[in-house]
């Protein structure tokens, strides 16, 4: 059984990843996404990257930029982790008021 056309293997098919994460406890380090030539994989592979689980993201090693074995996984420059700041409620004009949801 197979998801991906072309691949079957968990580092290419995210279905068989999960399944060997969920029945055999063998997590994935990162997956392979694959673009085709013109969306067609009859056409051939036109670039691959890793796809890192979070907080790690794909980092240029140096050779064929079209090719996943270039990057690897790693933590952003200097270490710093992402970090989402959360919106800050909008003034009201009464002092210590709730402020309305916004839809």
């Amino acid at each position: 059984m197979h998801s991906t056309t072309g691949f079957s293997d968990t580092r290419h098919d995210a279905l068989l990843a999960l399944m060997a994460w969920t029945e055999e406890r063998i997590a994935p380090d990162q997956l392979i996404a694959t673009k085709w030539h013109d969306d067609k994989p009859e056409l051939g592979v036109e670039r691959q990257r890793p796809l890192c689980p979070y907080p790690a993201m794909p980092q240029y090693i140096g050779g064929d930029v079209d090719r996943a074995s270039s990057f690897t996984c790693g933590s952003l420059p200097f270490g710093v982790p992402v970090m989402v700041q959360p919106a800050k409620p909008k003034a009201t004009a009464e002092a210590g008021s709730v402020p309305e949801r916004e839809l």
